[in-house]
């Protein structure tokens, strides 16, 4: 409001230096709030609390009534309309990194919103981690983590909340006691808030790229002594019947019998053992739970 006082009795309005503005008590005071009422529950918990809904059982409940009221969807085509469930993915990296940059925000604001966020943040992703584990056990069919890319992208993104936490210290710090004391102009106090930003960030990634891999040990390679059809007979998915292309010219071009099937997970007992052909798993139906 433009009648805001400050505790001296001036006005808000009057004060043109934008740092003297967001240093202020109404407007400390009014970006805590906003950053509290936009992290909890609405960022760090609705959206999770939603997924088992929009995810899982509304896919499911709509499903189920589309292949009950069509005749037509029958044997494998109802089999696959009710395959709602999706592979696990590394989605997650994401959400936790953006949680965490938001959760360092609150640095920048009244130390009396610090702890409620915390506290939140770790509320939020103990149901997140609960949610998880259930999805995991009961809800996917397999995962998606062939490469350690996103684990290695989102340890170097990591560097941002870092570098969030380390501007809010130079800022905080500033001309507090036995500290340095910017007195210069209000735009060149916040270059270098963003150069101390862009500099932890720099030395982060080099830290991650150069040193800490130095300080690791690195267990040497041994070979493994089991050959492919000793693993292949205890592993369904085989270079072979992930293969689209490869399963069809089994069948109609080599005439193979029983000619390589395509995997499918959840559908592993339809796999024949054809050693000849490099397939050498083979499984009985799993009995369904009661």
């Amino acid at each position: 409001s433009v009648r805001t006082r400050l505790g001296d009795g001036q006005l808000l309005s009057s004060i043109s230096d934008p740092k003297a503005i967001f240093d202020s008590y109404p407007v400390q005071k009014a970006m805590g709030f906003q950053l509290w009422t936009y992290v909890f529950p609405s960022t760090f918990l609705l959206p999770y609390m939603a997924e088992p809904f929009v995810l899982i059982y509304l896919p499911y409940h709509l499903m189920a009534k589309v292949v009950s009221t069509n005749p037509l969807l029958v044997g494998w085509r109802a089999e696959r309309a009710m395959s709602i469930f999706i592979p696990y993915d590394l989605g997650r990296y994401a959400d936790i990194l953006a949680n965490v940059t938001l959760t360092t925000l609150v640095f920048f604001v009244p130390a009396g919103y610090v702890h409620k966020v915390l506290v939140a943040l770790f509320f939020s992703h103990t149901v997140i981690y609960f949610w998880d584990h259930y999805r995991v056990l009961r809800l996917v069919p397999n995962f998606t983590m062939a490469l350690p890319t996103v684990d290695t992208f989102a340890t170097v993104m990591s560097v941002v909340p870092c570098g969030v936490i380390a501007a809010a210290i130079f800022y905080r710090g500033n001309c507090a006691r036995g500290s340095y004391c910017y007195t210069g102009p209000t735009s060149g106090f916040f270059t270098l808030c963003f150069i101390v930003f862009g500099s932890h960030c720099l030395l982060h990634i080099v830290a991650l790229r150069k040193v800490a891999p130095r300080l690791s040990r690195k267990a040497p390679h041994k070979p493994t002594a089991l050959t492919y059809a000793e693993v292949a007979k205890y592993t369904p998915a085989t270079w072979f019947n992930v293969n689209p292309a490869w399963c069809i010219r089994s069948q109609h071009l080599y005439k193979h019998n029983p000619f390589t099937k395509i995997y499918v997970p959840g559908l592993e007992h339809t796999l024949k053992a054809n050693p000849s052909i490099g397939q050498h798993f083979e499984d009985r139906m799993a009995k369904p739970e009661v």
